[in-house]
């Protein structure tokens, strides 16, 4: 019986320890993952142009031409039913602000930039957002380090 008890013993003992060991780790990547500093790869971000008034499908690729052309510019789609033009830039390269003042100057067509407000930014991400289910625990992480 008491070899019994001792090796349940050692089991439990091996248990705990990877269980803390796991906890670590998850630890580690999570603070890795939500700590605010700079990638080692550059930002790719997308960007959005709202058109006011109905944009023909030829000036519609002429635009999306333009932007195509401008340096830092990766993927541009126009949905046109829609008059919104979507973009994926270098923002250090080229920020979106710059590529809404050339396309506005080049076509002088009535448009916004699309800006998400703070409510929107924070309910995007599934990890961090305020309503998804992780929140909690990524929120007490951060507490821990303030």
């Amino acid at each position: 019986m008491k070899l019994a008890g001792n090796k349940a013993s050692k089991v439990s003992k091996i248990l705990i320890g990877l269980t803390g060991i796991a906890l670590i780790l998850l630890f580690a990547h999570i603070t890795s993952a939500t700590v605010a500093g700079k990638s080692a790869a550059p930002l790719l971000q997308l960007s959005r142009i709202d058109f006011k008034t109905p944009v023909d499908t030829l000036t519609a690729n002429r635009i999306k031409n333009t932007a195509a052309q401008l340096k830092g510019v990766q993927h541009v789609y126009f949905n046109i039913p829609d008059g919104i033009l979507v973009y994926a830039h270098y923002p250090e390269v080229q920020p979106a602000a710059h590529v809404f003042d050339v396309l506005r100057t080049a076509y002088g067509l009535p448009a916004e930039r699309f800006v998400a407000d703070q409510a929107m930014v924070a309910s995007s991400c599934p990890v961090t957002g305020k309503n998804a289910p992780l929140a909690w625990l990524v929120k007490g992480i951060r507490q821990l380090f303030k």
